[in-house]
């Protein structure tokens, strides 16, 4: 057996063999990095179509949301309505978050007023922000490997609630 192995590494049909396998290897990493750009490009700019619909829906509505439940599924339905079914709203953390003028924004006090929690009042600043881990390969071995960090995309958008006072 070991003569047969060095008969077929001396013949030149082994080093052909060996540069294809390699050279297989090499494209392979190469077209799953290339996939994988692409899809970090195509997530992060749905994220930020989402993250602007949530916070425009949520700037529209007449009035704030009954309950913490209902802000999700409003959240969820502008998302839907924005991209259908190219990115399943419940593989998002949405978090809003409610201030009462911009510089209170700036300074990051969050609003205390009865509708905080559930989209704000007329005129109050809101903050969307979404997060979501990709379902790729690559996301999914890079999760593996970095134990303590999570791989997760990040969206934001700003807007003035736009409801009207004493209606």
């Amino acid at each position: 057996m070991l003569s047969d192995l060095r008969r077929f590494f001396s013949a030149g049909r082994a080093t052909i063999t060996l540069e294809s396998v390699c050279s297989f290897c090499f494209m392979m990493v190469v077209v799953g990095g290339v996939f994988e750009v692409v899809t970090t490009l195509f997530i992060g700019d749905l994220l930020d179509r989402a993250a602007q619909a949530v916070a425009r829906d949520n700037s529209l509505q007449e009035q704030a949301a009954s309950t913490p439940e209902q802000l999700r599924q409003r959240a969820h339905a502008a998302i839907r309505a924005e991209l259908g079914d190219s990115l399943d709203p419940d593989l998002l953390t949405i978090d809003v978050e409610v201030y009462d003028n911009p510089s209170t924004m700036l300074q990051g006090d969050l609003s205390t007023g009865d509708n905080a929690g559930l989209g704000g009042d007329a005129g109050n600043m809101v903050v969307v922000r979404l997060a979501f881990t990709p379902q790729t390969a690559f996301g999914w071995l890079q999760e593996t490997l970095e134990s303590d960090d999570e791989v997760v995309f990040h969206a934001l958008a700003v807007t003035r609630n736009e409801r009207t006072v004493g209606l």
